[in-house]
């Protein structure tokens, strides 16, 4: 009994951690870790290019699954591509300890698309709120978009090294 009550303390506690809120029509509370990921509201992004011509949207909680799923595989991807040569350039999750920006928009399809940005490094920048641009810095920062109507990843890009 004292074990359960151990167990669910620590579930709950984790669970409070990890309650994120996607700003948007129907502020739909979402269940993500925060400290590491954040939702930009698409009205907040600014003048990025790559946004022309779409229009903001919510994000679900199977919409979050379908992404880490997606998200996961085209990683595998990516690492599997690296030759023993470039080997140092591949994406370590749990090394790195990556912030994750996720803008959500629908394209001019009506598909319902996010754009992912990861970043090991955020000191003295707030990367909860504002889209981080970054030059160089290597596989420390990379992005992808994934089209979650059709369960496919694209653009994904890693930063060059300096």
């Amino acid at each position: 009994m004292r074990d359960t009550t151990s167990k669910l303390t620590i579930f709950l506690g984790s669970l409070i951690i990890c309650i994120g809120q996607v700003v948007g029509q129907n502020k739909q509370k979402l269940a993500f870790d925060t400290s590491t990921t954040t939702i930009i509201a698409f009205k907040n992004i600014g003048n990025w290019s790559i946004f022309n011509r779409y229009k903001a949207t919510t994000l679900t909680q199977s919409d979050l699954t379908l992404i880490q799923t997606l998200l996961q595989k085209a990683i595998n991807d990516y690492n599997d591509s690296r030759d023993s040569l470039h080997a140092g350039q591949r994406i370590d999750l749990t090394t790195h300890h990556y912030k994750k920006q996720i803008i959500a928009a629908t394209n001019s399809k009506g598909e319902k698309e996010v754009w992912i940005n990861f970043l090991c490094k955020t000191e003295d920048f707030p990367w909860k709120t504002t889209v981080m641009e970054v030059d160089d810095g290597g596989s420390c920062f990379f992005n992808l978009k994934i089209n979650l109507t059709l369960k496919k990843t694209y653009d994904f890009a890693v930063n060059g090294d300096a």
